[in-house]
């Protein structure tokens, strides 16, 4: 894969997990939203690339670039799937809810998914700090240094 490549999946990765972070802040709100919220960090667009091993960009970026990535990536998705297994928790099926009623119940559920998502909201700059550092080590390897050995 060429330095290009490279800088294009590292880039469309900070545009993707902004994207899951706008639709997670819906969905925090109450709003319905349309986009699929991917919480396993292999099956995420950038996930499926990142330990994909022909991309060799643990080969390119070095072991402790790629370690920092991988755990930030790691971190990100840990955080994102709490958030959603507290989203998923349906109206009225509860022991809670019976108790207290569906809305009430809803309602604590959408504030404790608040609280993941301030934290998740450090995540995603950690992770970002991470991508952007990394873009910027690979824009400035020489190119031969992503020619296939």
């Amino acid at each position: 894969m060429g330095k290009q490549k490279m800088l294009r999946a590292l880039d469309d990765a900070r545009k993707s997990h902004k994207l899951q972070m706008r639709t997670i802040s819906l969905m925090v709100k109450g709003r319905a939203v349309d986009i699929k919220l991917e919480v396993d960090k292999h099956k995420c667009g950038f996930g499926q690339w990142l330990y994909n091993e022909d991309n060799r960009l643990k080969h390119i970026l070095g072991f402790q670039f790629y370690t920092k990535l991988d755990e930030e990536h790691t971190r990100w998705h840990s955080e994102c799937h709490k958030i959603s297994e507290i989203l998923s928790v349906k109206e009225g099926k509860g022991f809670v809810s019976n108790l207290i009623g569906s809305n009430k119940e809803e309602q604590m559920q959408r504030e404790k998914a608040g609280i993941y998502h301030e934290q998740l909201k450090i995540k995603t700059e950690e992770l970002l700090k991470v991508l952007i550092s990394s873009q910027r080590r690979l824009e400035a390897m020489h190119d031969d240094k992503f020619l296939i050995d």
